[in-house]
């Protein structure tokens, strides 16, 4: 005959497995779900002021608190007693003992708490999310959140091999009076180093500049640091910066969308200066590259049929120089390389788009203008003209007459025909999107 060893629980104690507690009633409710009524099994605790050990009742008390859902909502009403200290010369006369699994003023439980952590930071599930699918407010679950990013782990002894930097505006800008009377401005931005392989917070930094990045890796062991192999950032001067100062032998990883962007920005920028140079104004409606602005900015795959048509009329008719079609087969070839279609390897030819290649006498510039390092180096170099970084936006800014003699942005250098006289016609119009394969996928 089997007898079983240990501690014997009822049934509905051991399904329910609160550890420390034992089930006394549960019911259905009306409306869906279920009300489970549980008690401690060791009523004797300590004295939080002086320790002595009680088990005398003073009285009883109900609580409501949350429990991790299964089958349906799961309503926890907790019976908790309250006793009497037996050290007659203790100031306080009455406690409420606490428990692992709920400890004071606790509104959930701790294994609550652990699965809300582990959805959001584990899973990577958004908090309004997991608040949804747990059945708590928003705030329950960024307080978990909030929780565990002050306890931060000692990030000298993990193992860590890639890492994620990113800044983050928590705040708009305020102002305050130092201890001297004078004005200060409180930094709006963060910057936060997490663990790249499983999203583990490594450190916050105040600012978004090399310094504070820069401070918080050099800080770290010399060991440490020789054990990173690749840094992801998005496109920002000031982090390439610290990270080649204290991780010179870690690769650099920018995500897709920011390449893009300051392709397209690239691809503005010259469409603005063209229409200068040679109109002596800015765009207008009557020149067909600003009236097709966005068209240029979208990508070629995405194209129906009639803006493929429209596109090829804007590089004939308003496109003399073809720097304007060049700078945007640039943009089309970094998408094309972002999504992994690699040129197939052969003789120098000219590519798909029309770009040149090393055969072609301008191929060395266009080259160099398209290499991903070459955005990323100027990502944030035109930071205080915030204007310049947002090509998509659906009018051209005012004044641009005399953008490029202002100080801080720098003058773009004009692109050279990446076609060669001999494939150019009697009037000189050479349309790259007439080409044989041109109409492939880009991406």
């Amino acid at each position: 005959m089997f007898e079983p060893t240990g501690l014997q629980r009822d049934a509905a104690s051991v399904i329910f497995n609160l550890p420390g507690y034992q089930v006394v009633d549960a019911v259905d409710l009306a409306l869906g779900g279920r009300r489970v009524k549980v008690q401690p099994v060791d009523l004797a605790d300590g004295c939080p002021v002086c320790g002595v050990v009680s088990g005398r009742v003073h009285a009883w008390s109900v609580q409501r608190v949350r429990d991790v859902p299964h089958a349906g909502r799961v309503e926890v009403v907790v019976r908790k007693p309250r006793l009497v200290c037996a050290e007659p010369a203790c100031a306080r006369r009455t406690f409420t003992p606490a428990t692992p699994e709920l400890p004071a003023r606790a509104r959930c439980t701790t294994r609550l708490r652990t699965a809300l952590l582990g959805a959001v930071v584990d899973s990577g599930r958004p908090v309004c999310e997991v608040a949804t699918a747990f059945g708590v407010a928003w705030w329950t679950v960024q307080a978990c959140v909030n929780a565990a990013a002050v306890l931060l782990a000692n990030v000298d002894d993990l193992h860590v091999r890639r890492l994620g930097i990113d800044e983050h505006r928590y705040r708009s800008v305020r102002w305050f009076r130092d201890e001297h009377g004078g004005w200060r401005r409180v930094e709006p931005w963060m910057s936060t180093i997490v663990n790249a392989d499983c999203g583990q917070v490594l450190g916050i930094v105040d600012g978004r500049d090399s310094a504070a990045v820069g401070g918080w890796l050099a800080a770290r062991t010399t060991a440490w640091r020789d054990r990173i192999e690749v840094v992801a950032i998005d496109p920002s001067a000031a982090f390439r910066k610290a990270i080649a100062e204290q991780l010179p032998n870690a690769l650099v990883s920018v995500d897709g969308f920011h390449l893009v962007q300051l392709a397209n920005l690239m691809l503005t920028r010259v469409r603005q200066r063209l229409v200068r140079d040679r109109e002596q104004r800015r765009g207008r409606l009557v020149d067909p590259a600003w009236a097709n602005r966005m068209l240029l900015l979208r990508g070629y795959d995405t194209l129906s049929a009639r803006a493929k048509t429209r596109l090829e009329w804007v590089f004939t008719t308003d496109d003399p120089t073809h720097e304007l079609a060049a700078a945007w087969g640039v943009k089309e070839q970094l998408r094309r390389i972002l999504h992994g279609q690699h040129r197939r390897p052969g003789p120098a030819r000219e590519d798909d788009h029309g770009l040149p290649c090393r055969g072609c006498r301008h191929g060395r510039d266009v080259a160099a203008l398209a290499h991903p390092l070459h955005l990323v180096g100027g990502g944030r170099g035109a930071d205080r003209h915030r204007r310049l970084q947002r090509p998509y936006r659906g009018r051209e800014h005012r004044h641009q007459t005399d953008q490029a003699d202002r100080p801080g942005v720098s003058e773009l250098r004009p692109l050279p025909s990446p076609y060669p006289a001999s494939q150019r016609g009697p009037t000189g119009s050479v349309n790259p999107l007439t080409r044989q394969g041109t109409t492939v996928n880009c991406e």
